[in-house]
């Protein structure tokens, strides 16, 4: 039987880090092997882009860890989307997750799992994260990182790899989930950075210092 990849990713709904790094990866891996992307939700606007390189996207089109609902109906989502992803593993696929909750589904199947960690999952392991929403939030996401953490950290002990991206984030996955990892470095865009002459830049900001941002200038990255 062909080896197939399936890769599983929550959300395919901004075109931002997670979802481009999804991308450039897929786009690359489905050149030697067949490839689906599977995300519970997800936009016109970034699933074309998957399909415009003819990687094959399915969208569940149901709750994820963003929506209230998904930690009300935790079980039956995941029995939910285990069942829907089911249909495309075979005995030979390799499952490649990014993050909760997929990864937990990714570690219902017998098959080979791959979990790529950008950071632990902030909503269990930031505990700055929810402080200036107020108290109820706060005591909420609380109340979840005690009943529903147990699963990500199983899920993450039983994958046959696990990689993540610095070796600050390799120390806080051994902190966290008990686990050793191996560091894959994201490469650059070399469409946007390589060798130029920047006399212009110079003169155009004379006497100015000049800063560098890695990541974008958006609402969801305050």
């Amino acid at each position: 039987m062909e080896i197939n990849v399936v890769w599983l990713y929550p959300k395919l709904d901004k075109w931002m880090g997670g979802s481009k790094f999804v991308f450039e990866c897929t786009k690359r891996i489905a050149k030697d092997f067949p490839l689906r992307v599977i995300a519970q939700k997800g936009s016109d606007e970034v699933v074309s882009k998957f399909r415009d390189e003819k990687i094959d996207v399915k969208i569940l089109n149901t709750p994820t860890y963003t929506d209230l609902s998904f930690w009300f109906k935790f079980r039956k989502i995941i029995h939910n989307d285990i069942k829907l992803i089911s249909e495309f593993v075979n005995p030979e696929t390799i499952i490649i997750s990014s993050m909760y909750p997929l990864n937990y589904v990714a570690a219902s199947f017998p098959n080979k799992h791959i979990q790529i960690i950008y950071e632990p999952f902030s909503f269990f392991y930031r505990n700055d994260l929810y402080k200036d929403y107020g108290i109820l939030i706060d005591l909420f996401f609380r109340l979840i990182r005690k009943k529903y953490s147990s699963p990500d950290k199983l899920a993450t002990q039983k994958a046959d790899i696990v990689l993540t991206l610095s070796q600050y984030e390799q120390n806080n996955i051994k902190k966290i989930y008990g686990v050793s990892s191996k560091i894959i470095y994201e490469g650059a865009d070399l469409t946007l950075f390589y060798p130029r002459e920047t006399k212009g830049l110079e003169l155009k900001y004379l006497g100015k210092i000049p800063l560098m941002h890695s990541t974008g200038f958006d609402i969801y990255k305050g």
